[in-house]
């Protein structure tokens, strides 16, 4: 049995780097989370009278009667998303990437089959995370006095007879505003592990990674364990804010004491590292820090000694 679906917007979410952010986590882990999100995803698609098709694994496949109650969803879903995860570190956030087509679809045994299906495969492959992307016939059925446009370009999509027009729907992230202790940690000398004989060019790299992926786990396993929240990292520099100053100076103690013992391993005596610290307020925008506190802190941290 079939039913035959005329202009239905057509929904297609899909959780960035699935695979990659969860390799390591047990199956029951990922089962709970993937349970929350897929609760959070039906609350919001039964709000704006949508109908989720089928999941597939981390991806789920949505109709709307209309594509601006599509979009309503959508921009909910992201806006609530970001919200919840804004400056959690990258292993602990869910990011999304939206597509949202429009065409007549059929309905068959628990599946959609249609061009608008199809298109949505397509376009996701160039949707980024965070992001709304729709196609250019969603683009024309779309309330723009509620939802502004903004064209992308055009794309020449396998299976598809000419070029389609991506666009991105323009909603407002808000920017965040946290008050607390402010970390400024870069390494000192970073320069100085790359050598510079061309010919080790890949042993220099490989020298990096191995003081980097050190460096890495010690700041993310402190910073776990002291309540530290991660907000930026810049190669081998991190902003890093503590609500708490016992905490932040546990931290301190800990990152200091396992990094120094891994210099001394390696018979390194030059990349330690600086640090500045301050109290005020960070502004948050995506995955964006900024703010007055933000840049005297990263001053201060310059002119600190080994």
């Amino acid at each position: 049995m079939s039913d035959k679906f005329s202009l239905r917007a057509v929904m297609k979410t899909d959780v960035k780097d699935f695979t990659k952010k969860f390799n390591e986590m047990s199956e029951q882990e990922i089962s709970t989370i993937m349970s929350e999100h897929k609760q959070f995803v039906l609350n919001k698609v039964y709000k704006f009278t949508g109908r989720i098709i089928k999941g597939e694994g981390d991806a789920f496949w949505i109709t709307f009667e209309n594509v601006t109650n599509a979009v309503s969803c959508a921009k909910e879903i992201q806006l609530e998303l970001y919200d919840k995860y804004v400056g959690k570190q990258d292993n602990e956030v869910i990011e999304l990437r939206i597509v949202i087509t429009v065409g007549e679809i059929t309905y068959k045994e628990g599946d959609i089959f249609g061009d608008a299906v199809n298109l949505a495969s397509r376009i996701e492959s160039i949707t980024p995370e965070g992001e709304i992307y729709i196609s250019e016939s969603a683009n024309l059925l779309l309330n723009k006095s509620i939802f502004p446009t903004e064209l992308i370009r055009k794309y020449d999509f396998k299976g598809q007879k000419n070029e389609i027009e991506v666009y991105r729907v323009n909603f407002k992230y808000n920017t965040k505003r946290l008050d607390g202790f402010i970390m400024f940690v870069d390494m000192r000398k970073f320069s100085n592990l790359i050598g510079e004989k061309e010919d080790k060019e890949d042993d220099s790299i490989r020298n990096i990674e191995y003081f980097l992926d050190r460096w890495d786990n010690i700041f993310t396993q402190a910073s776990n364990e002291y309540n530290g929240t991660i907000l930026t990292i810049i190669a081998d520099a991190y902003l890093i804010t503590f609500k708490d100053v016992v905490e932040m100076n546990n931290f301190l103690q800990q990152v200091d004491l396992l990094w120094s013992e891994f210099l001394t391993k390696n018979n390194n005596f030059e990349n330690y590292f600086g640090i500045g610290i301050g109290w005020g307020r960070i502004h948050l925008y995506k995955k964006m820090a900024f703010g007055n506190h933000v840049n005297f802190t990263a001053r201060l941290e310059s002119t600190s000694n080994q």
